[in-house]
């Protein structure tokens, strides 16, 4: 499992760099900043489940954080009461559950510590804590060796909570076209998840001034939503038919031994000659991408690595090239490809097709939505305490139902007539289940 921390710098204009992330890396968890979204305008990112802060303007959009969870995650939304830029989600990784919250404090002004202590105060445990602070200090790195006045009170606040650093020391921005390197970004944690995660920078920027920060999980990810099954379509049926006729339960067990007995034999059998599947969302490579857009992305960070050696102003204009040309060629890729599919579109290609195609080409592969319960005003998460609750409510009412007197009387009524399972589709035994759906749509 793998959490993902950038500040963007404008997510509408570096979407197809952090779709780039994206494919590269799956991360499970999104902590965006300065997404320069306007409030009330709508954004998503496939496969996920969006909670963001806008900040409202006049003019420019500017600031706004973001949370996106994937849709194989379990989460829900953690509500706040500060001034500061921040968004928090609770997440169910399986093993634990964590909050998660991106922070964003814009440069310039003063901090207040106490807004940091009340947003601290308002997150539940465990929790993580990212974001672009703009605070310089040693402690976490950085070109800067004396610490600035936002990076003493950011020091101090994470002494008074006792809180961790998960920062390794590597920097984390770099300034255009200075080409200078700092540290701003922080990866803040609850003690008890100071070993649970594996801090790492990656060496492209991907169209912004930060570099993505990943936060990969040291224990593995527990699917909740999606259960192995058995691939059929790999199945040895020879084997697994010789496998079964062997099957023969001990003639001194009881029913109950030889019945379990039994089915032990058939699931071995099964497991040894029919594969599972591997229960995790299938990636969906979009139709458009070509070996130019390969290229360029390969022309794009070999122009970058250059420049972060050497700072000079005709390396900075090279990169700015490479980048505007890896844009260029991945946006021409994507209308060459609708042009040639549009020219093939007539009033006789069915319309489940065509969104078919839509989506292929945005990259949309939705796995079916995790579950979240909520119970006496209590969230559940895991997938089998929210089945145990459906399915004991379900029983519940059943149970009430079949006290009632006239469904009692129907289902006497019915369970007396013989049920015939031949060719004739007008056998008496159907009628009265529209009674049944009748009955049930008014009792429950």
């Amino acid at each position: 499992m793998t959490f993902l921390q950038l500040n963007c710098r404008g997510l509408r204009a570096n979407f197809s760099d952090l779709q780039q992330i994206l494919s590269d890396h799956t991360p499970s968890v999104l902590c965006l900043q300065e997404t320069k979204l306007s409030p009330g305008t709508g954004f998503n990112v496939r496969n996920y489940k969006v909670f963001r802060k806008d900040v409202f303007s006049s003019t420019v959009a500017h600031g706004g954080v973001m949370v996106a969870v994937h849709s194989a995650t379990p989460c829900y939304p953690v509500p706040l009461i500060t001034v500061l830029q921040a968004v928090a989600a609770r997440v169910d990784l399986g093993f634990a559950n964590l909050t998660v919250c991106s922070l964003y404090l814009p440069p310039g002004g003063n901090l207040n510590l106490n807004d940091l202590n009340n947003l601290v105060d308002q997150l539940p445990t465990p929790f993580l804590l990212l974001g672009d602070f703009n605070a310089h200090n040693p402690a976490w790195g950085g070109s800067t060796d004396r610490a600035c006045r936002r990076g003493r009170t950011v020091e101090r606040f994470l002494h008074l909570n006792s809180l961790c650093l998960l920062n390794s020391g590597r920097s984390t921005h770099i300034s255009l076209p200075s080409g200078s390197l700092s540290s701003i970004d922080l990866s803040v944690c609850s003690p008890s998840l100071l070993t649970q995660f594996q801090w790492s920078v990656l060496d492209d920027p991907h169209g912004s001034d930060h570099f993505p920060i990943l936060l990969n999980a040291t224990r593995p990810r527990v699917e909740g939503t999606r259960r192995s099954r058995w691939n059929h379509r790999r199945a040895d049926w020879s084997g697994f038919g010789a496998a079964c006729a062997t099957v023969e339960p001990p003639p001194e067990a009881s029913a109950t031994e030889a019945i379990a007995e039994f089915n032990n034999m058939i699931l071995a059998s099964a497991k040894a000659f029919i594969p599972m599947t591997r229960g995790q969302p299938k990636h969906v490579p979009v139709p458009w991408w070509s070996h130019d857009c390969k290229i360029a992305i390969l022309k794009r960070k070999r122009a970058f690595r250059v420049f972060n050696r050497h700072s000079t102003a005709a390396n900075h204009v090279n990169f700015k090239r490479a980048r505007a040309f890896a844009r260029r060629v991945i946006l021409n890729s994507k209308r060459r490809w609708w042009v040639d599919y549009v020219s093939f579109v007539n009033r006789f290609t069915p319309s489940s097709q065509v969104w078919a195609r839509l989506k292929s080409m945005q990259g949309k592969n939705r796995p079916p939505p995790a579950p979240v319960l909520e119970v006496n005003g209590a969230k559940i998460t895991d997938p089998l305490e929210v089945a145990e609750c459906m399915a004991k409510a379900f029983s519940d009412r059943c149970g009430y139902s079949l006290q009632n007197t006239e469904f009692a009387r129907i289902r006497e009524r019915a369970e007396r007539k013989s049920v015939d399972f031949g060719q004739n589709n007008s056998a008496s035994y159907k009628g009265p289940f529209i009674n049944y759906v009748t009955l049930f749509r008014r009792v429950f």
